[in-house]
């Protein structure tokens, strides 16, 4: 009896290893990957009307890398193009096109998000948006309506 528990024990404990083993080899021997994230800016309303004439609007693109709960900014940049008037429609958009190397999808996760900053007379606005990355994914795309 005792010996037959023995070999049960011994059998669950060589198959977990076996498992455990697996999913550390594959954490070790992970090669790291490149990402790249598409930002398609463009005004998604006409502003050609005279109210928005001193409108002014900025957007700021940020990817960030978190891993095990903590933020790592990778990259970011504001743009900035006064007026809304000036943001292209959507017909022609501005593209940003940003490559993260040495990305472990195992391990970390890779963030994209922008905050669009409307400022008017008397009055701000601004609102935040992103998501995340694919995992295994080599082109992800954001697109920006301003």
């Amino acid at each position: 009896m005792k010996k037959g528990i023995l070999m049960l024990v011994v059998f669950l404990i060589s198959g977990a290893a076996t498992l455990y083993g697996k999913k550390i080899r594959q954490i070790v021997f992970e090669k790291p990957e490149s990402k790249t994230v598409r930002f398609v800016v463009f005004a998604g309303t006409d502003y050609s009307a005279p109210i928005y004439k001193k409108e002014k609007a900025e957007v700021a693109l940020t990817i960030s890398r978190l891993v095990d709960g903590k933020e790592e900014v990778v990259w970011e940049e504001v743009l900035d193009k006064g007026s809304v008037r000036n943001f292209p429609k959507y017909s022609n958009p501005m593209y940003r096109e940003v490559c993260v190397h040495n990305v472990f999808d195992s391990r970390e996760t890779l963030v994209a998000y922008y905050k669009v900053s409307y400022d008017s007379k008397k009055s701000k606005m601004s609102y935040v948006q992103g998501m995340a990355l694919t995992s295994g994914s080599q082109l992800d795309s954001l697109q920006i309506k301003i």
